[in-house]
């Protein structure tokens, strides 16, 4: 059996910066494939123009070929390649949120790759806040980049679990350190009236709201255009449990030593004050939505390792970007407790 070899990691910094785009330049032009940083996950690209990349990024998340891909572009004259319908309310969500962490769905030009738009006439967009990621664009042209891990599994922001994951599947890995917002992108679908919000994240409902009016979220039955909500997504390997509401300590007592019986516990918690109790493992995440964005993937993999079964607390709040987190912890739960 063909075994691949070691993909080649980049530790990102300022001296070697330039370096690391020639490296991932010449890597495209072969038609490999490379994981790079962007401000929400880290993501497996392509460029949109290399057949073969874009067929290599499907075999190596193991991606259904009906799940569309993100296109990252750097400059407004890349969309101009993608789509010749940009609305006004497009424009207006451009101009206050790009570059950031908010992907549109526009009307897709009939050359593109339908392998990348999923066989749909639309194609998601956005411009990463991402410096290096941005010089790359601006070298090689518009990429496609789906989450950098496989399948189902929760999205890559941290290099030791994406190498662990992807290692031979891709031909280079760039290490930029734990991404910033630890949270894939909202995707917003401008082309409905009013607009959809497809996918929960970063930026929330209410800061669209603020700045182009009313917009509802997608009610989950009509079938989806945006990546990363077709299939089920960011699930651990492992046993997971979501608790919504706790009611009473000791009935939430009492289901933990239950699970004590038989299971090494990992618990995800979000500000509770918590005794530790032996065979669990507490990873302790802040009461702010950002920051428990930003290490929540890193925690559920970490406990994915250590635990035979996951229990995540309820939120502080289930409003603003802690409806985004809550997206994610539903998709991935095995099970979903309302109250306890």
């Amino acid at each position: 059996m063909k075994v691949s070899k070691s993909s080649e990691i980049i530790k990102l910094s300022d001296k070697i910066f330039d370096i690391a785009i020639k490296k991932a330049s010449d890597v495209f032009a072969k038609g490999g494939i490379a994981v790079i940083p962007t401000e929400t996950v880290y993501g497996i690209a392509a460029p949109i123009n290399s057949k073969q990349g874009i067929d290599k990024i499907f075999i190596a998340k193991g991606r259904p070929t009906d799940n569309p891909l993100i296109v990252h572009i750097s400059k407004m004259e890349h969309l101009k390649l993608l789509t010749d319908d940009v609305n006004e309310i497009s424009n207006k969500l451009i101009k206050h949120f790009w570059p950031g962490p908010l992907t549109i769905i526009f009307k897709a030009r009939k050359e593109i790759n339908r392998k990348i738009t999923g066989g749909l006439d639309t194609i998601a967009v956005r411009m990463p806040d991402n410096l290096f990621t941005l010089k790359l664009i601006d070298t090689v042209g518009p990429l496609a980049a789906p989450s950098a891990n496989i399948s189902g599994k929760p999205s890559g922001t941290d290099i030791s679990d994406i190498f662990e994951e992807l290692n031979g599947k891709v031909d280079l890995i760039i290490d930029e350190g734990l991404s910033q917002h630890g949270l894939e992108s909202t995707v917003i679908n401008p082309l409905s009236s009013p607009p959809v919000i497809l996918r929960k994240g970063s930026i929330s409902k209410e800061m669209i709201e603020k700045l182009i009016g009313d917009v509802k979220f997608t009610d989950g039955y009509t079938p989806s255009i945006s990546p990363g909500t077709k299939y089920k997504h960011y699930a651990p390997s492992i046993e997971t449990v979501y608790i919504k509401k706790i009611e009473s300590v000791d009935n939430f007592s009492f289901l933990i030593h239950s699970l004590l019986m038989k299971k090494r516990i990992g618990v995800i918690n979000f500000g509770y004050q918590l005794d530790k109790v032996n065979n669990t493992i507490i990873e302790n995440l802040s009461d702010n939505p950002y920051n428990a964005m930003k290490f929540f993937y890193r925690s559920l993999r970490k406990l994915e390792k250590l635990a035979d079964i996951i229990v995540i607390m309820p939120l502080p709040e289930h409003t603003g970007l802690w409806i985004s987190l809550e997206d994610r912890i539903e998709r991935g739960a095995n099970k979903i407790i309302t109250s306890i």
